[in-house]
C-alpha cells in the first residue's frame, strides 16, 4: 500500500497531461480519387484509394489510451514484437523484411514501422504501423499497401493536416 501513491504518480507521469484527452479533430486535403471516411465522434479516419476497391488502406485514430511522447519508441518495440508474432501464426506469411525510422508529416511526427509481407502464392503487400505525436497525443496509423509509392502518398496527406475548429451545436 506504501508504493501505491508513487506508482500512481509515475503512471500518470508516464501518460503525460496535454490539456486534451482527443487528438484533433483534423481535415485533410485529398487528392480527388482517394476516399475519405470520417467518424467524428471517435476521430477516426478512413483513406482508402487504389485500382481495386480499398487496394490501399490507411486508418488513423488517437491511440486509446493517453500516451506521452517519450512512449512511442517502447511501443513501437512491443508493435513490432507483436506483429512478428501474429505473422508467425499465419500459416503460408513471412515477413521478408522489416525497418523503421522517424518521419515528419505535417503536424505529426513519429516511428514508422514498415513490414514486407510474401504469402504462399508470391503476393507481396506492405503493412505500416505509424506512432505519431501532433504536440498533445499520440496518434495510431495503419496502412496495407503494394508499393512504396503508396506510403509516400500517405504521407503527403498526412502532411496537409489542419486542425478543424468544432462548433457548438446550433452554430
Amino acid at each position: 500500500m506504501r508504493y501505491l501513491l508513487p506508482l500512481l504518480l509515475l503512471i500518470l507521469t508516464a501518460c503525460g497531461s496535454s490539456g486534451r484527452t482527443a487528438g484533433g479533430p483534423y481535415s485533410f486535403a485529398v487528392p480527388d480519387d482517394v476516399k475519405v471516411e470520417v467518424n467524428k465522434a471517435r476521430a477516426f479516419y478512413s483513406f482508402t484509394w487504389g485500382e481495386k476497391p480499398n487496394e490501399v488502406l490507411l486508418v488513423f485514430y488517437p491511440h486509446p489510451w493517453r500516451l506521452s511522447q517519450r512512449s512511442m519508441k517502447p511501443m513501437a518495440e512491443v508493435m513490432t514484437i507483436e506483429l512478428e508474432e501474429d505473422v508467425k501464426r499465419r500459416p503460408g506469411v513471412r515477413i521478408v523484411s522489416q525497418s523503421q525510422r522517424d518521419i515528419e508529416a505535417g503536424p505529426f511526427s513519429g516511428p514508422e514501422l514498415r513490414f514486407q509481407l510474401l504469402n504462399v502464392d508470391g503476393r507481396q503487400a506492405l503493412q505500416y504501423v505509424l506512432l505519431l505525436w501532433d504536440g498533445h497525443v499520440v496518434w495510431n496509423g495503419h496502412m496495407t499497401c503494394p508499393t512504396e509509392d503508396d506510403m509516400a502518398r500517405a504521407h503527403e496527406i498526412l502532411q496537409t493536416a489542419a486542425l478543424r475548429e468544432e462548433k457548438p451545436d446550433g452554430e
